[in-house]
């Protein structure tokens, strides 16, 4: 309490912790005049390499869904409370939601008004995952024999799927040399939004979580749902022309699958977890979202 107050001159009543994610620890702060703002604390070995570009370009975003970081009375758009970087946000009243449960054409129409909007400088994609040299020792590590039931099953789970896996990392490296030399029309992306809503009281979606805010192709985004009908004809709306590339789409699906894989492995095996999923990570590995995950990229290899 004592850092916001010194730093951005916040009278604080209250501090209530929020939801833990992968890369920082949230806080709701009310304030003394009845307002709140929301705070998020970094770790520095888990802030991603686009969250500092990516402030100043929230903060001037014409995009009313998307709530802003404050300036600090430095100026500065985030402090550093030792190791650990600070920022403060508009507060959002109203509770994440299942996308699935909104008009998918009110959720297409913002992600392409988020598409739509002008570059800025902020880093681009590379077609690179930083973690490929990781994967084989991840992986060769979580095949270990173990006593612990958890990393039993997980063992069980991986002998399962080796030869999918084999081939899914395959297609991955191939889809990645080739997104390399492919030409493509790069716009600001969120890259997480469906997980991502907020649905406020006045019946607005808002779109939070900006930590990895890259200039990409729209496919980004819109692979999580380029076979919904309802959210390409609100995506349509506002950028008539768009249609989803094979090769952007069947890239980012490879991109998230070995992302989650890889992070339910350090999870089980090396304890790297942030938000206390260990108990259920392998029926994670095994439920809705990996195995429909699993199954777009088995269509894709076909």
């Amino acid at each position: 309490m004592a850092f916001l107050e010194r730093h951005y001159g916040l009278a604080i009543d209250q501090l209530t912790p929020g939801p833990r994610g992968w890369t920082g620890i949230t806080h709701t702060v009310a304030l003394h005049d009845g307002s709140r703002v929301f705070v998020k604390l970094f770790p520095r070995r888990r802030l991603p390499s686009m969250t500092l570009a990516a402030l100043p370009v929230l903060a001037t975003l014409d995009l009313p869904e998307a709530p802003r970081p404050l300036a600090s009375r430095s100026g500065a758009l985030h402090e550093w409370l030792g190791d650990d970087l600070v920022v403060v946000f508009e507060y959002v009243n109203g509770p994440r939601v299942d996308p699935r449960t909104l008009r998918q054409e009110c959720i297409g129409d913002l992600i392409a008004r988020l598409h739509q909007q002008p570059p800025r400088p902020l880093e681009r994609e590379t077609f690179r995952w930083p973690h490929a040299r990781r994967w084989p020792y991840a992986l060769a590590r979580a095949q270990q024999p173990s006593a612990d039931p958890t990393r039993e099953g997980l063992r069980r789970f991986l002998r399962q799927q080796q030869a999918a896996h084999a081939n899914a990392w395959s297609t991955f490296k191939a889809l990645g040399g080739a997104c390399r030399v492919a030409r493509f029309h790069m716009v600001l992306t969120h890259g997480d939004w469906p997980f991502n809503l907020l649905y406020a009281a006045d019946g607005t979606i808002h779109l939070v979580d900006w930590d990895e805010l890259l200039l990409a192709p729209p496919e980004r985004d819109t692979w999580f749902a380029t076979d919904d009908a309802d959210f390409l004809r609100g995506y349509r709306a506002v950028r008539a022309d768009y249609a989803p590339g094979e090769l952007a789409t069947a890239y980012y699906l490879h991109l998230r699958y070995f992302e989650d894989l890889l992070g339910l492995l350090r999870a089980i095996v090396d304890g790297d977890d942030p938000r206390h999923i260990r108990p259920t990570a392998v029926e994670s590995l095994t439920g809705p979202w990996m195995t429909g995950l699993r199954q777009r990229m088995a269509g894709f290899a076909r």
